[in-house]
């Protein structure tokens, strides 16, 4: 697996994390996104995570495969680009649970 791809995942999993946090346990922090938020009702929100997260990560890995075999700078440099994006959401995630 790529250097990038295993970066991506982390970030995944740190934003798993500090979502359920903040979701779980801050009152003043709700889910933005219409979709997540009926599927966290429908089946909890840490398996709502698991879930978006698992299916998320599978649908990168084929693109990012599917991309690299063909052009794989380009492949590369939006996966870099993605995960600076990613860097910003985990943060944001951190902040939210500080305040």
């Amino acid at each position: 697996m790529h250097k990038q791809l295993k970066i991506f995942g982390i970030l995944n999993i740190l934003d798993i994390i500090l979502t359920y946090i903040a979701l779980e346990h801050n009152t003043n922090v709700s889910e933005l996104n219409p979709i997540a938020s009926i599927i966290f009702e429908q089946i909890g929100t840490i398996y709502g995570l698991l879930f978006l997260k698992i299916i998320g990560f599978m649908l990168m890995l084929e693109l990012f495969n599917y991309f690299y075999n063909k052009y794989p700078k380009s492949a590369l440099n939006t996966i870099k680009i993605i995960n600076i994006f990613y860097v910003f959401i985990v943060l944001n995630n951190l902040y939210q649970n500080l305040i």
